[in-house]
């Protein structure tokens, strides 16, 4: 078994993006692990499907603040027809997301790009990962997470 200390905290970033989804979701728990966060705590948040009495569509992103969701970012409009408890089984944790839920994004906060080593990521990809950001030198790259890996 391969264990992860948090990756080298040091460096991990509040922005996350992967090219695998068995990355996203082993840098999400490790995220939420390490800054001991519990659901319905504030921060981003996707839906995994979509809600009809909300219309959130399915890849949404959401912001959770001061108890309430908010669409797209921390200042979008709020959303009221999501009760906080059916949002467990409607989202989950966006602290790192796949490289197709970024395009059309700018970020201007530090970020990791992750599985920068794995075969199948191409020079498009990595394109398209490394202009979300206004600056090289906001980014980190991190390689694959290995299958066996766990989160401490």
């Amino acid at each position: 078994m391969y264990v992860l200390d948090a990756l080298a905290t040091d460096h991990f970033t509040n922005r996350n993006i992967s090219f695998t989804n068995p990355t996203r979701k082993f840098v999400n728990r490790m995220f939420v692990r390490m800054r001991q966060l519990s659901w319905l705590d504030d921060g981003p948040y996707i839906a995994r499907k979509a809600h009809k009495t909300s219309g959130l569509c399915k890849g949404e992103m959401l912001y959770r603040g001061s108890g309430q969701w908010f669409r797209g970012s921390p200042d979008g409009p709020v959303l009221n027809d999501l009760p906080d408890r059916t949002s467990e089984n409607v989202l989950e944790w966006a602290w790192c997301v796949t490289i197709h839920n970024t395009i059309g994004e700018t970020f201007t906060d530090p970020y990791t790009i992750w599985d920068t080593g794995h075969p199948l990521f191409s020079k498009a990809l990595m394109y398209t990962a490394v202009t979300r950001g206004i600056s090289l030198a906001q980014i980190t790259f991190r390689s694959c997470v290995p299958k066996n890996a766990v989160a401490i």
